[in-house]
């Protein structure tokens, strides 16, 4: 995604990590040898997808971490098909069906599923969880119609409108039964949103300092996207209120976004000069990695749209603009995690106290909204669980890291 291509018409976050070197990070070039461009917009789960060109059209494909590994999903009967979001082996996106319909492919096999509500004139899916899908429906004849943010269950019948009486919405990506995206206020003046399933449960994530505002990812609590700084996009990420917004925006960029998140790690571009860079961060400005010093060659353009961590590594799909080769090819990136200091303040208040054993017992739980690091094993058994709250009490009494 390009600076603000997908919109179409009070505590910070900042845990503590030690810093990860970029000879660290490796770059497998996923673009299949028949194809004259390609992107990588999502990972989980060991698998990757998006879309690439050959036989003519553009085509919805999966990899499993190779360039041959690429399969096929298109649909037949469609003019060009990409997938936007991907978890839990299902993935969704659009198929142009004589316009645009939203999509998903579902189980192992993958199973193409026209998503289009009846009621609408087009549609797009965006993101999912495994679970359910969001996107887009056009509901009226353009130029007179209205965009509403959407959410679906594996069928078009299933559709459920998430505008909540605003000018328009964008839904862009759900987790764990949350929503995100923007509602357009009037004027094409964007607000970063949140809903937890329908229309009345939506949440205004807009800062009060900035002129517009996007989400684009959700994970655990946690939503990433920009917000609008003297002017600029900033990288942004929050905990579910307006207020907890945290600016990620790097020193010296002219702009920034966040496009992907998974618990203390952010994804997305920062502009240096005129040039988009692939980035990652850890929850704080500070901790900003320009990825794109990781390939070899001549590239342009690069972006990270999307992040899955495993374990201990760091996982990142995107795309690179091969100069070279004059074609936009998908990419992905890998890391280890960097390592949590040792420090019990883990909702990141900046005191050490009963609220950080009450965050980790939350996490613990599957509850995130208030831990704050990238990594909640925080004794690095492998495990999350009961010895990491015992970890963190003896640390708030003053015990030495685990």
């Amino acid at each position: 995604m390009s600076m603000r291509s997908r919109g179409v018409l009070a505590a910070t976050v900042t845990a503590a990590f030690a810093p990860l070197a970029l000879a660290q990070w490796t770059v497998v070039n996923l673009h299949p040898a028949a194809a004259t461009r390609s992107r990588a917009q999502a990972v989980q789960d060991g698998a990757q997808a998006g879309y690439s060109f050959f036989s003519n059209r553009e085509r919805a494909v999966v990899w499993s971490g190779t360039s041959g590994s690429v399969v096929d999903l298109h649909p037949a009967a469609a003019s060009y098909s990409r997938i936007y979001g991907y978890a839990g082996g299902d993935g969704a996106g659009v198929a142009r069906l004589s316009l645009d319909h939203a999509a998903a492919w579902l189980g192992p096999a993958h199973t193409f599923v026209d998503l289009h509500p009846a009621v609408a004139f087009s549609s797009v899916g965006y993101g999912t969880d495994g679970v359910q899908q969001v996107g887009i429906a056009y509901l009226g004849i353009p130029p007179g119609g209205q965009y509403h943010a959407s959410l679906w269950t594996d069928t078009a019948d299933s559709w459920v409108s998430l505008n909540p009486g605003t000018v328009a919405s964008f839904a862009y990506a759900v987790q764990g039964g949350q929503q995100v995206g923007y509602t357009d206020m009037g004027a094409f003046v964007q607000h970063a949103a949140l809903w937890s399933g329908d229309a009345g449960t939506w949440v205004d994530l807009h800062p009060s300092t900035s002129a517009y505002s996007i989400a684009f990812a959700v994970h655990n609590g946690y939503q990433a996207g920009i917000a609008e700084v003297a002017g600029a996009d900033h990288a942004a990420l929050w905990n579910g209120t307006a207020g907890s917004w945290a600016d990620l925006h790097p020193p010296g960029a002219a702009a920034s976004e966040a496009s992907g998140v998974w618990n203390g790690v952010q994804v997305g571009s920062a502009m240096i000069g005129t040039t988009q860079h692939a980035s990652v961060w850890f929850s704080s400005a500070g901790s900003w990695v320009d990825l794109s010093t990781a390939l070899t060659g001549s590239w342009g353009d690069t972006e990270a749209e999307s992040v899955w961590v495993d374990g201990g590594t760091v996982y990142i799909a995107g795309w690179g603009r091969n100069l070279t080769a004059s074609r936009d090819e998908a990419l992905l990136w890998s890391g280890p995690l960097p390592g949590p200091a040792c420090d019990p303040d883990v909702n990141c208040d900046g005191s050490v106290n009963g609220f950080d054993i009450e965050a980790m017992e939350q996490a613990v739980n599957g509850d995130f909204s208030n831990f704050c690091q990238p990594d909640a094993d925080f004794n690095h058994d492998g495990a999350v669980n009961g010895f990491d709250v015992e970890a963190v009490e003896q640390g708030v009494n003053g015990a030495p890291c685990p």
